[in-house]
């Protein structure tokens, strides 16, 4: 009984075709990595403006306070109960 085995060419080209195909492959996982980083970026931002406008009817119009201004924030701290300005 004579068993016929690979050679080892045929395997450096088995190999070869593989590694072609994961050179295919990849550039196009990576796009549709960013897409999926894209929608959960697009989801997280939905609920983030849902929150801001549920804490505003929960606080009779107004907002969480922010401290945007940089020379302040540098020397400053703000509460996270302190309300900003409302109408």
């Amino acid at each position: 009984m004579n068993k016929k085995l690979f050679s080892l060419i045929e395997l450096l080209a088995v190999i070869v075709v593989i590694l072609i195909l994961m050179t295919l492959a990849i550039p196009s996982l990576n796009k549709l990595k960013m897409k999926s980083r894209a929608v959960i970026c697009a989801s997280q931002l939905n609920q983030l403006g849902t929150l801001m406008a549920n804490y505003s009817l929960d606080n009779d119009g107004y907002l969480p306070y922010t401290n945007n201004n940089e020379y302040y924030s540098k020397y400053s701290y703000s509460f996270k109960d302190q309300r900003s300005y409302g109408p």
